[in-house]
């Protein structure tokens, strides 16, 4: 993580009125982040003001950016770390503008959370800008006449997007994994410890049960088309043709025995209660609906996710992406985390294995040549030129889709270097042990280690990190 400390008294989303000036930044800041096209950002950043900041290149080349360019959790990331010293007013005002993004909700949360732990007597305000916001939303926006060609657009999920522009990377533009365009595992309802491990005879059967009631309930409020194909692990429930439904089905089944082998699951156990519930809709639309209908979750821009829920039942759910290599690799990620939601416990595997393994597997599954000479040099550019593994990597609840590569191959690279450690690691964690204690005695190396060593497998040199 890196630790530039800088001490402003103002930032641009903080000024009572607007800046007649530039705040220069002293020392400059070492800044990597994306413009909304996903286009890099990278340099010093070296002044700003409410409507922009510059950033120099190595080159010594200044180029100013608007804030508006980049996404609300990118505007909020980069202030993170500007606010070493901010009071919670300020953190309320950060919050209050990044309501106005369109992706604006949760990283406007986190900053009214700072906000009001800092200073208490703020969290009414913070209820209002809500308020405001919420009403805001509510009035339509009037039409407006586009005075500019359209740019060629791309299909990602529910929302159509500009095609990136090239970025200043020294290697290959970023590899977008497949994976990102899934909505991470989706934890419900409390968790009940007594669902996990051997069951009551007929327990299983009664849960398979309970399964295909929900799978005909689904069947009358989402899509009337959905057929059931069913192996002794999975319950799938599908509207494509039969032969792709079969072979969707036989997919999931080599997942279940690739992490069964690596786990040293005995054969023919099956770790799910009942079975996995999995649903391939052939339409976006009913994907979305299911999402909505049958969790009340809206889960805008994904093309998968894994509910796992706290008595232990697993749901799964896509919808059939044109490009068949990225559906299937989305199809064998987000069922990995529900076989890790299942595995042992209910004791939650930190984000950046969840998600390090779970690319492991869907790359294993679903080879595509050339892509892990990619994946490898796009992770050392980005430890490179960021100095780390990424602000929240080991930390946060979601990691960024620039971290999937990085998360790949760390797990690629511990998986290599100490395979029985790293079964001990995940088994750790489960067992009860909190993960940076695990990763200690369990596969033997701290993450002070842990980091520098992969980081130097990619490339890296341990003088060119800034901690982590």
């Amino acid at each position: 993580m890196l630790r530039t400390v800088v001490t402003l008294a103002l930032s641009f989303l903080i000024a009572p009125v607007a800046l007649a000036e530039r705040i220069t930044v002293d020392p400059p800041m070492k800044l990597v982040t994306f413009r909304s096209d996903r286009s890099e950002v990278s340099g010093q950043l070296v002044a700003y003001d409410e409507q922009s900041f510059d950033v120099t290149s190595a080159k010594g080349e200044t180029k100013t950016v608007r804030w508006d360019e980049l996404d609300a959790k990118s505007v909020l990331q980069v202030h993170t770390r500007l606010f070493t010293k901010a009071t919670g007013e300020q953190w309320l005002a950060l919050g209050e503008q990044l309501l106005t993004f369109r992706d604006g909700k949760a990283p406007a949360e986190k900053a009214f959370a700072t906000a009001i732990k800092l200073n208490p007597s703020l969290k009414a305000q913070a209820d209002s800008a809500r308020q405001r916001a919420a009403a805001a939303a509510a009035t339509p926006a009037p039409v407006e006449t586009p005075t500019e060609p359209e740019r060629p657009t791309r299909r990602r999920g529910r929302e159509t997007e500009l095609e990136p522009a090239p970025t200043t990377m020294e290697s290959e533009p970023d590899p977008g994994s497949p994976a990102a365009s899934g909505a991470g595992p989706q934890n419900v309802g409390q968790v009940q410890a007594d669902f996990w491990g051997p069951q009551p005879e007929g327990a299983q059967a009664t849960a398979v049960g309970k399964l295909k009631a929900f799978a005909a309930e689904t069947k009358q409020r989402v899509n009337h088309d959905i057929v059931p194909y069913e192996t002794k692990y999975f319950l799938l429930y599908s509207d494509l043709k039969g032969r792709e439904a079969q072979r969707w089905q036989a997919e999931l089944d080599r997942m279940y025995a690739r992490l069964s082998e690596l786990f040293a699951i005995p054969k023919g156990e099956n770790i799910w209660r009942g079975k996995a519930l999995v649903f391939i809709f052939s339409q976006e639309r009913d994907y979305m609906k299911f999402c909505q209908t049958m969790h009340g979750a809206m889960l805008e821009g994904s093309a998968g996710v894994c509910y796992q829920m706290g008595d232990g039942y697993v749901h799964i759910a896509f919808y059939r992406q044109p490009d068949e290599r990225t559906f299937a690799h989305v199809l064998v990620h987000e069922s990995v985390h529900g076989f890790l939601h299942r595995y042992k416990s209910p004791a939650r595997i930190p984000t950046w294995a969840n998600e390090g393994l779970a690319e492991v597997i869907a790359y294993e599954l679903i080879p595509e040549r050339g892509k892990q000479q990619q994946l490898m040099r796009f992770a050392r550019d980005q430890i490179r030129n960021r100095g780390s593994l990424g602000d929240g990597f080991f930390s946060e609840d979601h990691i960024e889709a620039w971290q999937y590569p990085v998360a790949q191959t760390l797990c690629e690279f511990m998986i290599r270097e100490n395979m029985k450690g790293y079964v001990n690691f995940i088994n750790g964690i489960k067992d009860g042990m909190k993960w940076e204690q695990s990763l200690e005695q369990k596969y033997g190396a701290p993450r002070e280690r842990l980091v520098p060593a992969y980081a130097e497998s990619l490339g890296v040199k341990p003088q060119q990190l800034q901690g982590q």
